[in-house]
């Protein structure tokens, strides 16, 4: 019979409980590994409707803020996700926001 123990784990400055077995929570992958930060502002992005985008979550990506695939071989993965509607989003560039892809202003607790 398999077990499984609650853990706590710290994703970007905030806790969360998990399951030992689980590894995503609101779709964001739990990496314990810290991204290089790109940039200390958001960027500012055209999304499409319906569009698919995918946001480095490394920093180590040439395309900031968007993935070019540079993670591999590291425990990154991009955050995927599909633009509801137009709009200009501002996607963070320092990787240490607590909604990834979108910014929360995490770059200005920053030195």
């Amino acid at each position: 019979m398999l077990q499984c123990f609650p853990i706590i784990a710290l994703y970007h400055y905030r806790i969360v409980a998990l399951d030992i077995h689980s590894f995503i929570i609101h779709n964001s992958l739990i990496n314990m590994d810290k991204p290089t930060i790109a940039g200390k502002a958001p960027l500012p992005v055209e999304l499409k409707a319906g569009e698919t985008y995918a946001w480095c979550s490394c920093g180590k990506s040439s395309n900031q803020p968007m993935c070019d695939g540079s993670h591999k071989g590291t425990s990154f993965v991009p955050k995927v996700f599909k633009a509801e509607k137009d709009q200009t989003a501002y996607l963070c560039t320092c990787k240490l926001t607590g909604n990834p892809g979108m910014c929360d202003g995490t770059h200005k607790k920053l030195e």
